[in-house]
């Protein structure tokens, strides 16, 4: 997946937000706050995916899959596309430059979350926006 194919399944998400959370497998954080991701889905109207960072076929990037999809078997899972000749990292923080809007600071940790609006925006790439602008939407 790209940031562009992101905005898209946000456009034609029948949800008015669709939040995305970065993840891998040896990533201690990502494994702390993923419980925390999909109870998210409980108390807002999003649509949840899991975004794995690690290159497309390799081992780690399975393995992730399977470990979410082991707690949670109706996840949605996704991979951000490979770059040619381009590691991990490098392809994670070319990702983010390109999803985060001017106007928020670009982070290039693990653990995060964006949220994109029905127009495909970033509205967020910290969940502390995000809650309070989905308790706008709720009332």
């Amino acid at each position: 997946m790209t940031a562009d194919d992101l905005s898209c399944l946000a456009k034609n998400s029948e949800k008015p937000n669709t939040l995305f959370f970065s993840f891998g497998k040896w990533c201690t954080p990502c494994i702390y706050h993923i419980p925390t991701f999909f109870v998210i889905e409980k108390f807002y109207n999003v649509d949840l995916y899991v975004l794995l960072v690690d290159p497309e076929s390799h081992l780690l990037t399975k393995e992730a899959r399977d470990m979410v999809l082991e707690a949670y078997p109706n996840a949605k899972i996704l991979v951000i596309k490979d770059m040619e000749s381009k590691g991990k990292s490098k392809k994670y923080k070319d990702f983010l430059k390109k999803i985060t809007p001017a106007q928020f600071e670009n982070i290039d940790d693990m653990s995060k979350y964006i949220v994109l609006n029905k127009e495909g925006g970033a509205i967020s790439n910290e969940l502390q926006r995000f809650r309070k602008r989905s308790r706008l939407e709720r009332r």
